[in-house]
Order: structure tokens, then sequence, then C-alpha cells
């Protein structure tokens, strides 16, 4: 089984403790390690030009906590998808605010199929 395992959230002994954060631990080393993510981005019919307009003035803005690891458009139906590395959803939230104006967002987390044939070859 794999060294690593994901807590999608806490909750604590009263009710309002409760953490959404999803984070990735390490079993070995009992510490925290990024987790990746997949954000899809759809925008707003009729807007792809105010959507290009702030994607080149905000091409260099870098968020804390967050490594990108590569981003892809499909221009026809006004999407696209990043791939970024985090150690909790808060900083890919304030990543993703200023741009919900012009679409909207889907953020989930995603493993390398090599990640998940180590975990199914050890259950065997």
């Amino acid at each position: 089984m794999s060294d690593l395992f994901i807590a999608l959230g806490v909750r604590n002994e009263r009710k309002s403790d409760f953490s959404p954060k999803p984070k990735v631990f390490s079993k070995n080393l009992q510490k925290e390690v990024p987790m990746l993510f997949m954000i899809t981005f759809t925008g707003e019919p009729g807007r792809q030009n105010e959507t290009l307009k702030r994607a080149v003035e905000r091409r260099n803005v870098s968020y804390e906590g967050i490594k990108v690891i590569g981003s892809w458009v499909y221009p026809g139906a006004h999407k696209a998808f990043t791939v970024c590395e985090a150690k909790d959803v808060a900083a890919l939230v304030k990543m993703t605010l200023p741009w919900s104006d012009l679409g909207q967002y889907e953020i989930v987390p995603v493993i390398e199929m090599e990640e998940l044939r180590k975990m199914a070859s050890s259950t065997k």
C-alpha cells in the first residue's frame, strides 16, 4: 500500500472546528506533502475576449503555496485546464477567485497513474 494518505476533513470534538481542507501526509515521514489538483475553468459564453485580456494581464502572477505543473486551453469551448501542486485547497480558491466573474471552476484532487499502479499492486 502507498505510504501516502489523504485527510479530506478533520472534525474535532466541537462541530465548529471542522476543517474541509484536504491534505496529504506521508505515513513514513508523518509530514504534510503537496497534493496534485486538476483545475478546470469553463468560461461564460461570449466573454472569451475578457478572459484572454485578463490572462495576458495576469500571466506573471504567482500564488504562495501553489506550483503550476502545466496549463492547457481548449479555445473552441472556452475551457482551460491546469494541473498544480498545493498543500491545501485554500490556496487554490485564492488563485481562482479573481477569475470567478468570468466562469466556473472545478477543483479535483488527482494522483499520478504510476502511484495508482503501486497502490493496486500492493493490495494483491
